[in-house]
């Protein structure tokens, strides 16, 4: 505003200022006659237009605003403001650059700017836009829808995810919170579907359905009592929620309350046929093998968290099995010379990357369309199958001289039908390389868990019976799990 506004001008705003907008805009049309080189009365009479939905009008008085001022950022964010109103989001995107420019711009400029930019089908600069608008306003709500939707444009869904969140929060947008959980906690990002689930328990502090899933959330995190506690409230609730049941049962099978579990698992089981994870666990307390849920509850676990894999793996998990699988190749003189490889649940690829330099050729093969699709992108593998093991190697006869399967079997249990279809995959000399988890009885042991450990006779069983000589064997820690190691064996054997 100028330093002296005149009483034309104080009269047409304090009229603006109460809503008498047909009489504000008599005055401006006054005052912009009268002080033409004014501005602020362009810019005002511009805004008015604005709120009247006179878009045309708006922008003419909004252009002669910046053309007096260019540094005017109001005058410079609502003229792009306008333009995008008017479906010219290129000039709006040049607009908003301008009011960017700005000394002391605004964060609605920069938020401006990434929603030109994303309707012009420009994603990358949007997302820079929108976090530049962040950095100024971290809990902008457009800024962080934004930004989450030019992310996962991108395919960053994982980055994305944390901006939905403060968007939702803000917002108070419970469905979206819950359903923000569900996907941050298949991604395995677990703090922002706590914080999720927090905000909603927050709003909504008898919701059944949402204390479930915090109760999933603890069981995920390793916080079985949590979970038990947390489940029992919904429970409390509403008596018939399968989820509730299942990380009740889930819960404690880990706390080592067996009958308790079952009886959960059951109930689950009851309410959700289809609950693949419930019937999983339960197979595993009752010994009674199903396949189905096996494979189901083994494809979703892996689906939805390869953009955080490698990394829970390796850093937190302390995970080494493709390197000491590597290591036992090497010094048993496998890997002398290039070798046609199939790496069996291949994951992300980390044997991949650790054996590509032996390879004359590399195949993959995963269960988990989520783990296909980041294994491709890696451009690691020749050729990558989305397939079950055994009905991919079936169909290959004596094509590989070496398959290996590190963490593979401890998710399969019974595996005469992995041998066998591996064997046929194989060429006499060739060599199978894979890690268990140690079972010190004779057989094959579900664990609470929800993995499966391996006794040294049941492996030397199966060599025996379809073609394979053990060559190596070797005790390790495999992985951390609760603060302690959990202890593995690698093997490789050669087929006869």
């Amino acid at each position: 505003m100028s330093t002296q506004p005149s009483p034309l001008f104080l009269d047409a705003v304090r009229h603006h200022e109460a809503g008498n907008l047909g009489t504000a805009e008599r005055l401006y049309r006054k005052l912009v006659e009268k002080e033409p080189r004014n501005p602020d009365a362009w810019y005002l009479a511009g805004y008015l237009f604005i709120q009247r939905r006179q878009m045309t009008r708006a922008l003419a008085h909004l252009d002669k605003a910046v053309q007096l001022r260019p540094g005017y950022p109001e005058a410079q964010l609502n003229r792009a403001n306008v333009l995008m109103e008017l479906g010219r989001p290129e000039d709006a995107a040049a607009g908003y650059r301008a009011a960017a420019q700005c000394p002391q711009p605004h964060p609605e400029a920069f938020a401006g700017l990434g929603q030109a930019l994303a309707r012009l089908g420009r994603p990358a600069e949007a997302a820079e836009a929108f976090g530049a608008a962040l950095r100024l306003a971290p809990s902008h709500a457009a800024a962080n829808a934004g930004l989450a939707n030019a992310l996962r444009l991108l395919g960053r869904d994982a980055e994305a995810l944390p901006h939905v969140l403060a968007y939702a929060v803000g917002a108070k947008d419970v469905q979206v919170l819950v359903d923000l959980s569900r996907e941050a906690m298949a991604r395995n990002l677990l703090p922002v579907a706590h914080a999720a689930l927090q905000a909603v328990t927050g709003i909504r502090p008898a919701d059944a359905d949402s204390l479930a899933l915090l109760a999933n959330l603890s069981q995920m995190g390793s916080r079985y009592a949590e979970a038990e506690a947390t489940a029992r409230r919904a429970l409390a609730l509403k008596a018939d929620l399968a989820l509730a049941h299942s990380v009740l049962g889930r819960a404690l099978f880990r706390l080592e309350r067996t009958e308790e579990a079952a009886s959960a698992l059951k109930e689950a089981c009851r309410l959700d046929p289809e609950d693949a994870e419930a019937r999983h666990f339960l197979s595993l307390l009752t010994g009674e093998a199903d396949a189905s849920a096996q494979l189901k509850y083994t494809r979703d676990l892996f689906d939805g968290c390869a953009a955080t894999f490698d990394q829970v793996l390796v850093d937190q998990l302390e995970y080494s099995a493709p390197w000491v699988l590597a290591e036992e190749l090497k010094a048993a003189g496998v890997l002398d010379r290039p070798q046609a490889i199939v790496d069996l649940g291949c994951g992300t690829g980390l044997c991949g990357t650790i054996l590509k330099p032996n390879a004359s050729r590399l195949d993959g093969i995963d269960l988990a369309p989520g783990m296909v699709e980041a294994t491709r992108k890696r451009g690691l593998y020749d050729e990558v199958i989305e397939g079950e093991i055994t009905d991919v190697l079936n169909g290959r006869n004596a094509e590989y001289d070496l398959a290996v399967a590190a963490d593979v079997l401890i998710y399969i249990g019974e595996s005469s039908q992995v041998f066998a279809a591996t064997r046929k995959a194989l060429r006499t000399g060739g060599c199978f390389a894979f890690s268990v988890e140690i079972e010190d009885g004779s057989g094959v042991t579900g664990r609470s868990s929800g993995r499966f450990a391996h006794s040294a006779a049941y492996i030397r069983d199966l060599a025996g019976r379809f073609g394979f000589a053990v060559i190596a064997e070797r005790a390790f820690p495999l992985r951390k799990e609760l603060g302690h190691h959990i202890e593995g064996r690698t093997y490789v054997l050669r087929a006869i």
